[in-house]
């Protein structure tokens, strides 16, 4: 259950990151003719679940081209900015997780003592 919670964290963590590499790559190519901004897609990981159990999954992030035939640059300044936001948010979110994690790690330690 914990190693679960911690990996499905650490994903989120990766996740955050590819976002904020890829609107920044937008955002340094705003000017570049004829560039074609990325995405990044998101994809749940596949979970065990078996009786009452439960086995957290994850994200899988994954950058994505788009093509759009255009001389100018096909980046959205707002666009990505509310992308820089949303990672943000989530890493942020993702770190509580593992706080939480190590919080709780520290308690089993402590009652096993």
């Amino acid at each position: 259950m914990l190693s679960g919670m911690l990996n499905s964290a650490v994903s989120g963590v990766n996740a955050s990151a590819l976002s904020v590499a890829v609107a920044a790559n937008n955002i340094v190519n705003v000017s570049t003719q004829g560039y074609q901004r990325s995405e990044v897609v998101y994809q749940t990981l596949s979970t065990r679940q078996s009786g009452t159990s439960y086995n957290a999954g994850g994200v899988l992030a994954s950058p994505r081209q788009l093509t759009d035939a255009q001389e100018l640059s096909s980046t959205d300044l707002g666009t990505e900015f509310v992308a820089l936001i949303s990672a943000q948010t989530a890493y942020s979110a993702s770190l509580k997780v593992l706080a939480a994690g190590e919080e709780l790690s520290r308690s089993i330690l402590s009652i096993r003592a």
